[in-house]
C-alpha cells in the first residue's frame, strides 16, 4: 500500500507531468466551447436565420463553426480517456522517461490536432497522423494497465 502513496506523491515526476499536461488539456477542452461561441458571434454578419415550412427558425450550417465543434467533440472523445487511463497507468509504475514522453506526446499532438482541424485546416493526412498518435498512446497505456492488473 505504501507504494501507491509513493506513485501518487507530488515527488513522482510522472504524476507531476500527468497533472500538468492534463490541466493544460482540460483548459483546452473548455476553451473550445468559447471558441465555438466566438466564431458564431464574430463570424459572418450576413447569416440570418431562415424560416422553414414548419415555421421554426433554422440557422444555416456554417462550416467554420462546425469544424470547431467537431474538433471539440474529438477532444472529448480522446482527452477524457487519456486523463483517466493516464491516472491508472501511473499505478503500473512505468519507466519514468517513457511515461513522461507518452504524456507530453499525447498532449502536444492533441493541441496540434486542434490547430490543423479547427483553426488552420491542413489537408490530410496531417490531422490523421496527430489523431492516430494520440489514440495509439491511449491504447498502449490501456493495454499496459490491463496487463499489469490481469488476474
Amino acid at each position: 500500500m505504501e507504494e501507491i502513496f509513493d506513485l501518487y506523491s507530488l515527488s513522482n515526476p510522472v504524476l507531476r507531468t500527468h497533472v500538468f499536461w492534463s490541466s493544460i488539456l482540460m483548459v483546452k477542452v473548455l476553451s473550445m466551447s468559447i471558441a465555438t461561441g466566438l466564431k458564431k458571434k464574430l463570424g459572418k454578419k450576413d447569416d440570418k436565420a431562415v424560416k422553414s415550412k414548419s415555421k421554426t427558425t433554422v440557422s444555416p450550417v456554417r462550416e467554420d463553426v462546425e469544424r470547431i465543434r467537431r474538433a471539440h467533440m474529438n477532444d472529448m472523445e480522446n482527452i477524457y480517456v487519456f486523463i483517466l487511463v493516464g491516472w491508472i497507468y501511473i499505478l503500473t509504475n512505468p519507466h519514468q522517461w517513457l511515461a513522461m514522453t507518452l504524456i507530453k506526446a499525447f498532449s502536444i499532438t492533441r493541441i496540434l490536432h486542434t490547430l490543423v482541424y479547427a483553426f488552420a485546416p491542413i489537408p490530410q493526412p496531417t490531422r490523421f497522423i496527430f489523431f492516430i498518435i494520440g489514440v495509439t498512446i491511449n491504447v498502449y497505456m490501456g493495454v499496459m494497465v490491463a496487463k499489469t492488473f490481469i488476474n
